[in-house]
């Protein structure tokens, strides 16, 4: 998941057994960089949470980021 994120969504991804992996923005930004989102990719990824306009942020990620390519894993 993208930092910032809705403080719940850890919790309801560990309720589902799963391991949260949160990709914050290096420049500091509430937009991450897709290397930055490929980076957390794994072979054990099953979901990405991608929430436009962000909550808590408000921010809009660029149709760039929403329909880039999707990478193997």
């Amino acid at each position: 998941m993208i930092a910032p994120y809705w403080v719940s969504y850890p919790e309801i991804i560990r309720m589902c057994a799963a391991r949260p992996v949160i990709v914050t923005p290096e420049d500091g930004t509430f937009v991450p960089r897709l290397v930055e989102v490929e980076r957390a990719i794994t072979s054990y990824t099953r979901a990405i949470i991608v929430n436009s306009p962000n909550n808590p942020s408000g921010a809009i990620y660029p149709p760039e980021l929403i329909e880039a390519p999707r990478c193997p894993v």
